[in-house]
């Protein structure tokens, strides 16, 4: 008897299926519109589904000058919450579309909350309606509605983005690389904003500045500082 072992590589989601159709033509409200939110803000910020759906209303400042959602390890009461990792705890700055999604559900998602029920749905949903862009001919793997944070992660190489600010905005490790953070936390949001931004895709009526502008925003910020950047 010899056994057939498959290897399902999960392929980074196109950004054009993600940019016209999740995020314009928004395919998953037909499945439900907190389910659609979700997949936008975390296909637009590179975050898992279920830092999303977990967080509650208390980690979300829409009001903030910069707005975003904070992603934080709770151990206790009724919001109580794990992360994969210590990296994993950072802020996601809202922009665009994922502004907008965050706007529709200001108090989070509680029909989600919690409960790790997210992906099955979604994946079976856009996979019995044929909703999953094709695979291109000769690759080998199949789409889930999570390859969207791989998507970001192309998304992050095209900006040319390094490897300790790719980390800096997925939540990966980067002690291992410096043993501290990249900027430090007093500019912390200022310019995890102006990174995310270029990597956004546009929509509802808002478009990202070009990545040389947004630079260009980094080195004024770090020079008023006090750094020496040249």
């Amino acid at each position: 008897y010899e056994a057939a072992y498959v290897v399902r590589k999960k392929l980074p989601l196109p950004e054009r299926w993600v940019r016209d159709r999740l995020i314009k033509d928004r395919v998953l409200e037909s499945l439900e519109q907190e389910a659609s939110d979700i997949a936008i803000i975390s296909a637009i910020g590179g975050c898992r589904a279920s830092e999303i759906y977990d967080v509650p209303a208390s980690d979300i400042y829409l009001d903030h000058p910069i707005p975003h959602i904070s992603f934080r390890i709770v151990l206790e009461g009724p919001y109580k919450r794990e992360l994969k990792n210590q990296a994993s705890t950072r802020v996601l700055v809202l922009q665009g579309p994922a502004l907008d999604a965050m706007r529709r559900n200001p108090s989070g998602f509680p029909s989600h909350r919690g409960k790790a029920k997210f992906s099955g749905p979604v994946n079976g949903f856009l996979r019995e309606n044929g909703l999953f862009p094709p695979v291109p001919e000769g690759q080998e793997g199949h789409y889930v509605i999570s390859g969207t944070r791989h998507s970001f992660e192309d998304r992050m190489i095209a900006a040319k983005l390094n490897n300790e600010e790719r980390a800096f905005l997925m939540g990966h490790s980067i002690g291992r690389v410096r043993g501290r953070p990249v900027y430090g936390s007093e500019l912390d949001l200022p310019i995890r904003a102006l990174l995310q931004e270029m990597v956004a895709i546009e929509g509802d009526g808002w478009v990202p500045r070009p990545i040389t502008e947004l630079w260009d925003e980094i080195d004024h910020l770090l020079e008023a500082k006090g750094h020496r950047i040249q």
